[in-house]
């Protein structure tokens, strides 16, 4: 489901300083629907190089990356991964073979097939929160260096508002 933090949570996990500092090469690409090999692949290497490759096939592209990223620690994220085809990937996990051993590919999707595809070795599925937890995020918000009385005042609209948010954290209701 959208909305439950996916990628809030990897990116708290790729701008950690021990994170920063571990690895060597750090990549963020959203990925989406429809899934294009090239575009990926040429985001990556642009990361990588700080500048657009002038390459257009897949393969010069994954060579490059490859060259790039030969014994190093790689930090990759993989962000709104939709594809279940793993044999979209294949050329990707040949590329990404070289890297050095501590190396992490993060992948964010709304579909567990998508993380048993990629092999995942872990996986954090999360859920919508319960409805006291979304209160009680929305009450320290709401009302952090608020005056208490008006505080008392606000709660009741408060928690109308938490309550349609209905468990995301962050959900945008239009209603």
């Amino acid at each position: 489901m959208g909305g439950l933090g996916k990628t809030t949570l990897a990116q708290l996990a790729y701008n950690d300083p021990r994170v920063q500092d571990h690895f060597e090469i750090k990549v963020w690409v959203c990925v989406s629907d429809p899934f294009d090999k090239c575009k990926v692949a040429k985001e990556i290497l642009e990361s990588i190089e700080g500048q657009s490759p002038n390459l257009t096939t897949l393969q010069s592209l994954l060579d490059r990356i490859r060259a790039n990223i030969a014994n190093e620690k790689f930090f990759l994220v993989l962000d709104d991964v939709w594809t279940e085809d793993y044999t979209m990937w294949d050329q990707f996990k040949v590329a990404f073979q070289c890297v050095a051993l501590s190396s992490y590919i993060i992948v964010t999707t709304r579909k567990s097939r998508v993380a048993e595809m990629m092999g995942s070795v872990s996986v954090i599925n999360l859920s919508e929160l319960s409805k006291l937890d979304c209160w009680l995020i929305f009450s320290k918000i709401a009302f952090l260096d608020k005056d208490p009385e008006q505080c008392e005042q606000l709660e009741d609209i408060g928690r109308q508002i938490a309550k349609r948010c209905k468990g995301l954290p962050t959900k945008q209701s239009n209603k």
